[in-house]
């Protein structure tokens, strides 16, 4: 599969709706960079990766996985760009938002502060 971003999606949004505890994804340089944002943001308890494979294990609270809805938002032949703006309006307040910028992976929270806009990688509810 050449969309290994796809790939690690899909498979969290397996693990979660079986409930599980854990998830084994490839390792590549994008997943590597997300996970560990969101390990940082507090959506992943821990990951534990060697060359082949990072396993994923999620933070829960309440009785329920941190990452509820988690979404691609560009794909390998449209990069959908998301300005500053964008990131502000009101509509935007419901899910949380990771952004590819030239200073690196950014939530949206971070790129308002910074007041960059880039390349939206995921979405999370």
């Amino acid at each position: 599969m050449n969309n290994h971003l796809a790939d690690m999606i899909s498979r969290i949004r397996v693990a979660i709706i079986k409930r599980a505890t854990f998830v084994i994804v490839k390792n590549t340089k994008e997943c590597a960079k997300i996970l560990t944002k969101l390990y940082i943001d507090g959506y992943i308890r821990h990951l534990d990766s060697n060359s082949e494979s990072i396993k994923i294990i999620f933070n829960y609270k309440n009785n329920m996985i941190s990452l509820r809805d988690f979404q691609l938002v560009s794909k390998p032949g449209y990069k959908k760009y998301i300005s500053v703006k964008n990131l502000r309006s009101r509509h935007n307040y419901d899910y949380d938002m990771y952004i590819m910028t030239n200073i690196g992976l950014l939530n949206k929270k971070e790129a308002i502060a910074e007041n960059k806009g880039g390349i939206g990688i995921l979405t999370i509810r």
